[in-house]
């Protein structure tokens, strides 16, 4: 099911991408 990989693969990079994002800001807000 190649379909179905690559709509978990994007929602799994997303996912990551989001993680990364939101751990990010909260670091600035610490930093402030």
């Amino acid at each position: 099911e190649p379909l179905k990989t690559t709509v978990s693969e994007m929602l799994r990079h997303l996912y990551v991408g989001l993680n990364a994002f939101s751990s990010q800001k909260s670091l600035e807000l610490k930093s402030n």
